[in-house]
Parts: structure tokens; C-alpha cells; sequence
């Protein structure tokens, strides 16, 4: 099994570019974001804590206008080493 060292490129397909890049780029800060989300109607399906684990922290996932699963984090602590968690 290959071991990644981190994310250098990811990909999410868009219909409509400016609709995606407004979408991104509005919001930083978790609690801000998941306001923003609730007050476009747009549903977190699921949310968390994690207190172990490669990522720590608060979490919330959602779908993107084009239907994308996005996960949001509150990275308390992160990534953390294999073995280490």
C-alpha cells in the first residue's frame, strides 16, 4: 500500500465555475461557515467530534451546488502520524 505524505492536488468537478468559486471562497471560519451553509438552505447530513484520529477536531459534511460531499473541520489537531493518534 502506498503511503501519502499529504495532499499536493485535489479535484472538484464544477457546472458552473463562478457559482463554484463564490461558493468557496465566501466563508472561512467553521462556525461562520456552517451559519453561511444554514442560511443558503444548504443541509449538513452529518457532524462530529473527533477526539482521535488522524484529524481531531469539530466537523460537519454537506453537498457543494453540484453535489460534491465536502467535509468541513475545526482541526483541533492534525494530521497526525500513523501510530501516534
Amino acid at each position: 500500500m502506498l503511503k501519502t505524505q499529504g495532499v499536493v492536488h485535489f479535484t472538484i468537478p464544477v457546472k458552473d465555475l463562478d457559482r463554484a468559486e463564490k461558493f468557496y471562497t465566501e466563508v472561512t471560519e467553521y462556525d461562520r461557515a456552517k451559519a453561511f451553509l444554514a442560511e443558503r438552505g444548504i443541509r449538513i447530513f452529518k457532524e462530529e467530534h473527533r477526539g482521535t484520529g488522524t484529524f481531531q477536531g469539530r466537523s460537519a459534511y454537506f453537498h457543494d451546488p453540484d453535489r460534491n460531499v465536502l467535509e468541513i473541520i475545526d482541526l483541533v489537531r492534525g494530521p497526525v502520524a500513523e501510530g501516534q493518534a
